[in-house]
């Protein structure tokens, strides 16, 4: 087992669990952005974008006098707590002696590990969606019929809705499979028929970017291949798409901070205790187990999803038949 005197920070290891997945398409951080924190728990200082930054003063001011004080009222109740997520696998000696380049056997197993604390991630932000979200619709004639079926009318319609935040929704999300089901509705094919005679946006992304033109916004995200297994270890494999047949309409602030009337964020702490110089969030420490003729890896990042401006968003469920 690893201790305090043969675990070692591997900056090099630390660099490869940033690096995107080679099979998913995780977006968890693309919707709810990072912040960075020097402290592992405190206080959020947000406010309400709406009630505060859209009403009208009196900015008229005599000279030798003082301009008015504008007094935002700072809502303190929410607090964040990162807390820690790892993961611990062994890379066999026999393993590293087989390999063609001895340190690619570590380097899978820090990509193996990352991606399994992506996947946590994934599932525990659409937990959190679903549960602070409350602006929520399933369509009664759902987007892959292409007969009675209308996204397009029934997204636009909801910007409105989203507007009452203080802020105009600029991104969706949804699995690929529901961007899928649009891509391929005659009506998503009508708008650009004329103007995409290169088949740009019949592409996952090309799709993603002219469907984020079609309604105004500026970021499409679609998680792709990001399912869960909720088999229990030795039984046949039960996948499940993590988003399903979800879609996220919001507003993301692309340089998140807590008063910016961002939808949500993820909350991550570098803490000191383990190297410090985290990159990305994640830390990857390796250790050296004789007892296993192995060498042991742990990856590990601190975070806390917090939803700071749940108005700022609308989520249809249930979209496909």
């Amino acid at each position: 087992m690893p201790t305090s005197s043969n675990l070692y920070v591997d900056p090099a290891l630390t660099g490869v669990s940033v690096l995107p997945s080679k099979n998913n398409k995780f977006i968890a951080t693309d919707v709810a952005p990072v912040v960075t924190s020097q402290k592992e728990t405190g206080p959020i200082f947000r406010i309400d974008n709406a009630a505060g930054l859209l009403r009208k003063y009196d900015t008229k001011y005599a000279p030798g006098t003082e301009t008015k004080l504008v007094d935002i009222e700072v809502d303190q109740t929410l607090t964040y707590n990162c807390v820690g997520h790892g993961l611990t696998g062994y890379v066999t000696d026999r393993e590293r002696g087989a390999a063609d380049a001895p340190a690619r056997p570590a380097i899978n197993k820090v990509q193996q590990l990352t991606d399994l604390l992506r996947l946590e991630r994934e599932i525990a932000m659409v937990a959190a969606i679903d549960a602070n979200v409350t602006a929520t619709a399933s369509p009664a004639n759902k987007w892959n019929d292409y007969t009675l079926g209308d996204p397009i009318t029934e997204i636009d319609a909801q910007i409105t809705t989203i507007k009452g935040s203080g802020r105009k929704p600029n991104a969706f999300a949804c699995d690929e499979a529901v961007l899928r089901a649009i891509k391929h509705h005659p009506d998503f094919r009508d708008y650009f028929k004329h103007v995409d005679t290169a088949g740009t946006y019949q592409s996952l992304d090309g799709a993603a970017r002219g469907l984020a033109t079609l309604l105004g916004l500026n970021y499409g995200f679609y998680a792709d291949v990001t399912m869960q297994n909720t088999a229990d270890k030795g039984q046949t494999k039960s996948l499940a798409p993590i988003w399903s047949e979800r879609f996220l309409l919001f507003y993301m602030e692309p340089n998140p901070g807590f008063q910016t009337g961002t939808m949500a964020v993820h909350v991550e702490w570098n803490n000191p205790a383990e190297g410090g110089g985290l990159i990305g969030g994640y830390s990857v420490e390796t250790f050296r187990e004789a007892k296993r003729k192995s060498d042991g890896v742990i990856v590990t990042n601190y975070y806390d999803p917090k939803f700071l401006n749940a108005a700022a968003a609308y989520l249809f469920t249930g979209v496909l038949n």
